[in-house]
């Protein structure tokens, strides 16, 4: 209901949505295993919809707009046992989400007038992809090995201007791969110390040191003769490559 100004709009309504999602769960046999497959499509339409900008990594509403928007994607997903008694996933998601303010009319640097229409939303991540992978060695189960694989287009970001929802600029892609090692070193069935498991794991979280964006910093010049001003994008990054070691015990 706070403007970027501190200006209150106390005529702010609800938002308010209707979501549609079809889907189904198969369950079927492959190399002598169980594996289920779950698609699903979905459509959701917002009305009342209330824009907002994203800068750094907060998010900050702009209540001076009222618009109307949707969200519409299909989604896959099978899990089973790829290698025996070891659970596995694939996972691939088509999404658009995309919002049209009202009253959203500006004047450009050429002093025409644009009207922007619909424009992606900042969630508008228009494909992803993940792979969860299980292994361990055929002579020692107990010894394990995951590797974790993240793929995303890249979200739009919120551009310079404050004042203006439709303006974004699209950060880089993600990616990212995660890999991990584990081993039981005390399996005790019978509870006669009270723990069942002890195991030890060691993960290389962003396994390449990928640089995946998180967001940008405006960096406003000043003027120059015209009267003009602009900004350039400084791009901040997510952690690089961390390694995570890790003893776990169940009772």
């Amino acid at each position: 209901m706070q403007g970027y100004d501190g200006t209150l709009f106390t005529d702010t309504k609800a938002q308010k949505s209707y979501h549609f999602v079809l889907g189904n769960d198969s369950h079927y046999q492959a190399w002598g295993r169980p594996f289920i497959l779950t698609p699903q499509i979905y459509y959701k339409h917002y009305s009342h919809l209330i824009p907002y900008r994203v800068e750094d990594i907060q998010v900050k509403y702009l209540p001076q707009y009222k618009a109307r928007g949707y969200a519409r994607g299909i989604d896959f997903r099978v899990n089973g046992e790829f290698v025996p008694d070891a659970e596995s996933w694939f996972s691939v998601s088509f999404l658009q989400t995309q919002e049209d303010a009202f009253n959203d009319d500006y004047v450009n640097y050429l002093g025409k007038v644009v009207s922007p229409g619909y424009y992606r939303r900042p969630s508008d991540q228009r494909l992803t992809v993940s792979v969860f992978f299980q292994d361990y060695l055929p002579s020692n189960p107990d010894f394990k090995v995951h590797l974790l694989l993240n793929y995303g287009t890249g979200l739009p970001y919120s551009g310079p201007n404050p004042e203006r929802p439709s303006e974004n600029f699209e950060l880089n892609q993600y990616r990212r791969v995660d890999l991990g090692f584990s081993r039981i070193i005390r399996r005790d069935k019978k509870k006669t110390v009270g723990l069942n498991n002890i195991w030890i794991s060691f993960e290389i979280l962003n396994l390449f040191d990928a640089p995946n964006m998180v967001s940008y910093d405006w960096v406003r010049t000043v003027e120059n003769n015209d009267g003009f001003q602009d900004s350039f994008a400084v791009p901040n990054y997510l952690t690089g490559r961390r390694y995570n070691f890790k003893i776990s015990a169940k009772l």
